[in-house]
Formats: structure tokens, sequence, C-alpha cells
């Protein structure tokens, strides 16, 4: 049994301060996470989060630019947070021309969507997790810290 959950069953109001502990950035091989989102203003609340927590970001609001920089450093990457609703193109899309260059970096869906339905299983498909619009600086830590986690683990 992973001991964080045993803990967390055990010791509900410790829960949060044991899973901070286990996913600040600075305790990954490689901290660096991605983030394309047109939205400045949420590129400046996940890049403010995640420093926070130890993790050094990349926040890119074009698709295009964001897929040249993934081309360019996909191998100091821990992981990607897309945005689905871009201007110039979806995150699906956007996601299929990640894969293509190394589908070994998870990528965190990050959408409005519901998290019911055809759509959103046809949207987070493939995807290591899925932070649905609003989220909290919280959700955020924890989401990513959990995928970098996984993903460190199995590398």
């Amino acid at each position: 049994m992973n001991p964080l959950w045993a803990l967390a069953v055990v010791i509900p109001g410790v829960a949060f301060l044991v899973w901070s502990a286990l996913f600040k950035g600075d305790h990954h091989p490689h901290p660096e996470i991605l983030v394309i989102d047109d939205n400045r203003c949420v590129l400046d609340i996940i890049r403010l989060g995640l420093e926070h927590e130890g993790y050094k970001t990349d926040c890119i609001a074009e698709a295009a630019k964001g897929v040249q920089f993934f081309r360019e450093h996909h191998g100091e990457l821990s992981a990607v947070l897309l945005d689905y609703s871009m201007p110039d193109v979806r995150g699906d899309k956007i996601f299929e021309q990640l894969r293509a260059i190394n589908a070994r970096v998870p990528v965190i869906l990050i959408t409005g969507y519901g998290n019911d339905g055809e759509e959103f299983q046809r949207l987070s498909a493939g995807m290591a997790g899925v932070l649905l619009k609003p989220f909290t600086v919280q959700r955020l830590v924890e989401v990513t810290g959990k995928v970098v986690v996984e993903t460190a683990g199995h590398a």
C-alpha cells in the first residue's frame, strides 16, 4: 500500500502536509514544467504556484511557440500543462504534436469542460492528468506533483 494513502486515511488532517512534503519540486530530478496557455493571468498563477513549490516553469502563451520550445527542451521537462481552448489550435492537436516529438513526457490537460460525457473522455484520453477550471493552487500542485512523481517512478 502506498504510505501516502495509508497516512491520509489514518490521519486526514495531516494528509496535505505529507502530500506537500513528498511533492515539492526540489525533490524531483528534473522539476521543470512547460505551461502552454493563451491566458496570461492563468500562466502567472500557475507559474507562481509551481515556483513556490520549487518547480522551474516555462510559460508560453502561443501554441506554436510552446511546441517549438518542447521540441528543443523535451529532455529537460518533467511535465507539460496544456490548455485545451487556445485561439489558434485546440489542445488535442497540440497534444498530438507533443506526442510525436516525445511521448514519454506526461501532459496534464487544463480545461473548463466538465468531467463527464464522451467529449471529456475524448479530450482526456492519453493525458497524465486533468485540471478542471476553475482550480485552486493546491489542486494544481497536487495534480502536477502526482504526475511528476509517478513518471519519475517509471523512468
